[in-house]
């Protein structure tokens, strides 16, 4: 047992929890747009609003990593996940933005194939997360 006289920061958890919740929305978001194709606009826009979410509440964590003394896990970890989280999020809005762009008529059935596995691997990244508070 493991006994530590300075106690350490376990905000980071929560604020972690926060940022994968908005990128399961996003996939979930996303997923609709692909498979139906309606409401473009509507979808883009919530897609993009939860990307600007996702990179205030990723500032979040890096400002607080910074005022921090004692963290749960390493620093550079903690800046790691957090920003490779953000580029989750970014890299979807990228991709339903261009879906647009490029003047799509209808995604494929490959491409909606793709948009549910990556619903279901932000979901397991929720999960992988979840995990992170056990010591």
């Amino acid at each position: 047992m493991r006994i530590s006289l300075i106690p350490k920061e376990q905000k980071f958890f929560d604020m972690f929890d926060g940022v994968v919740a908005l990128i399961v929305q996003a996939a979930q978001t996303f997923v609709e747009l692909v498979d139906h194709f309606d409401h473009r606009e509507r979808r883009m826009s919530e897609i993009g609003e939860l990307e600007h979410k996702c990179d205030i509440a990723v500032e979040g964590i890096l400002t607080a990593l910074g005022r921090t003394f004692i963290t749960p896990f390493d620093r550079e970890d903690i800046h790691m996940l957090a920003t490779s989280l953000d580029d989750v999020l970014d890299n979807m809005e990228e991709a339903a933005f261009r879906l647009t762009a490029f003047g799509i008529e209808k995604p494929t059935p490959e491409a909606v194939k793709m948009a549910l596995i990556i619903q279901e691997s932000c979901s397991h990244v929720e999960k992988a997360v979840k995990l992170c508070r056990k010591e």
